[in-house]
């Protein structure tokens, strides 16, 4: 709960910044990385959390199987 809250926090942060015509997380972060290391980046984050996301579904399915062959 504590990591939604603290995401909620920045994307209203980011909001009312781009709404004021301030820096947003964006702006700021294209200057400091480029295309290549933000594509690089994004490609390993996905390749990371695609199996760790996908795995809990597994796990849910796995228990509710389990749970049908008790009855």
């Amino acid at each position: 709960m504590p990591a939604l809250l603290l995401l909620i926090a920045s994307l209203v942060t980011n909001y009312v910044s781009h709404r004021r015509h301030t820096p947003t997380i964006c702006s700021t972060c294209r200057k400091r990385v480029g295309p290549r290391v933000f594509l690089l980046g994004w490609a390993a984050l996905t390749i990371w959390f695609t199996p760790h996301y996908c795995n809990g579904f597994k796990n849910a399915v796995a228990d509710l199987l389990i749970e049908g062959e008790d009855n």
